[in-house]
């Protein structure tokens, strides 16, 4: 299956893959300054709904052109080769397109990376957090380190 390509401003992007430490520290300095701290659906809540309140939220924390600088990576760089001045130059230049279409495939492109972080880098950061010793939180809403053998 090829890989997902987004033409924004005359450059190619693509989907950053295996992340560094690097960028997942910086991804949720990111996050946690843009002011997403409640990254879970709320009760009730419909997709449509989760995904506008994250953009809402984004876009109000000041936050989305760097986040989105974070989570593409230029065509020709390799994902572990990410730093934050590549993160910088992307939104740099994604902070100059005027082209309206663009700029809807942008906000289109924040909802889903999102949500798809949401879904799938959570649980890196879970490991992570456990990896420091840090309570991690499982699906069963129950604190857990990374001495809980899970028996008695």
């Amino acid at each position: 299956m090829p890989e997902e390509k987004y033409i924004l401003g005359g450059r190619t992007f693509l989907p950053l893959a295996e992340s560094t430490l690097e960028h997942d520290v910086e991804l949720f300095r990111l996050l946690r300054s843009a002011g997403l701290r409640e990254i879970a659906m709320q009760k009730g809540e419909s997709g449509e709904a989760f995904g506008q309140r994250l953009l809402e939220e984004l876009l109000a924390g000041g936050k989305a052109l760097e986040l989105l600088g974070c989570v593409l990576i230029p065509e020709g760089t390799k994902s572990e080769d990410w730093t934050p001045e590549i993160g910088s130059q992307t939104a740099a230049h994604l902070a100059k397109i005027s082209n309206s279409s663009e700029k809807l495939q942008i906000q289109s492109l924040l909802i889903s990376l999102l949500i798809l972080f949401f879904e799938h880098g959570l649980c890196s950061l879970g490991r992570f957090m456990t990896s420091l010793g840090q309570p991690e939180v499982t699906t069963e809403n129950t604190p857990r380190t990374a001495t809980d053998t899970g028996g008695t």
